[in-house]
């Protein structure tokens, strides 16, 4: 009884905190469900139960045997799960379709999603960044406008990052980092828009993948010659993050190159809050180390969210492709 209702109450997909009120509100309406059911079910049921009588006789004792009936219903049963496994449905349809009848949203057009860079001193440095020309300042001023300054944009950004190496092109929105990415299932779910964004990247994701993994993986893409200038870790979905030594194995594997690690979103707080505290923790403790926060910048946007509330839709894959390349290329 109460399971049903806390998870109609409390959907996957929610990406913002509940207020204090709002936990009220729902122990209020698991009690009054609890109750309601106590009394059209459990007392009515208790009402009408007439007591045997004294002189009834016992029933005699026999071995468990199914009646003819009810062999008749588990025989139809389990042809039917049989049935069901078997058949050439596609089950993923159905729950997409099933999904988007539920969330519209999730019918939109998948277009890449732009976020404003954070806010500078004028305005027309935001314009600026993105290849525009504010030719009304210029004349005012009465001077040729200076170039922005492109900074990366990130939670934190590792103190030896250096994007002056790396070309953004705004035709076709992407950046030629050679940036090397390891991550679990949210990774190679997002790969597309990803190596979108980073043509020259390589990309290793895999569903199920935990961070202690990640070790054997990353020494052996870069055995096979794929060590990219910067590093960017994607894990922590597949399982809680013990110690911090755990993230630092993975960091002095790195070599000191400029590294970040992306923050996970979930359903599961006390797992995603450990997971996130664990990766901040250890990029305090190294200053190449740096934050992308996934988990903040999909705050408030279900629609980047599949029914899960852990991977990506196509929407959230380019939205998440668009926050890796704003804190490796600044824009």
């Amino acid at each position: 009884m109460h399971y049903p209702l806390l998870q109609f109450m409390n959907p996957a997909t929610r990406t913002q905190a509940l207020p204090w009120w709002g936990w009220v509100l729902e122990a209020v309406v698991v009690l009054a469900a609890s109750e309601a059911f106590y009394q059209l079910v459990e007392a009515a049921r208790k009402s009408v139960q007439m007591p045997r009588s004294q002189h009834a006789k016992p029933l005699p004792k026999a071995g468990y045997r199914l009646r003819p009936g009810a062999w008749v219903m588990s025989v139809i049963g389990l042809v039917t799960v049989v049935a069901l496994t078997w058949a050439p449905v596609d089950w993923n349809g159905i729950a997409q379709a099933r999904a988007i009848q539920l969330r519209p949203e999730l019918a939109a057009p998948a277009k890449p999603v732009k976020k404003p860079a954070k806010p500078e001193p004028e305005s027309s440095a935001i314009n600026a960044a993105n290849g525009e020309t504010n030719t009304a300042d210029a004349n005012k001023n009465g001077s040729d406008s200076q170039p922005p300054i492109i900074k990366p944009i990130a939670e934190k950004v590792p103190n030896n990052l250096d994007i002056s190496k790396y070309a953004y092109d705004p035709a076709t929105e992407s950046c030629n980092a050679d940036m090397m990415m390891v991550g679990d299932s949210v990774t190679s779910g997002t790969s597309d828009a990803i190596q979108a964004a980073f043509p020259n990247a390589f990309i290793d994701g895999l569903p199920n993948r935990q961070l202690p993994q990640a070790v054997d993986v990353y020494q052996q893409d870069t055995a096979a010659g794929h060590s990219g200038s910067v590093v960017v870790f994607g894990l922590g979905t597949n399982g809680v993050i013990s110690n911090e030594q755990e993230v630092q194995q993975l960091i002095d594997l790195t070599g000191g190159k400029p590294t970040y690690f992306i923050t996970i979103r979930m359903p599961y707080p006390w797992q995603e809050n450990n997971n996130n505290t664990m990766l901040r923790e250890a990029a305090k403790k190294n200053k190449n180390v740096g934050i992308i926060d996934w988990h903040g910048y999909s705050e408030g946007h279900s629609e980047y969210l599949n029914d899960d509330g852990i991977h990506p839709n196509m929407t959230g894959a380019y939205a998440y492709a668009t926050m890796i390349r704003q804190a490796v290329c600044g824009q």
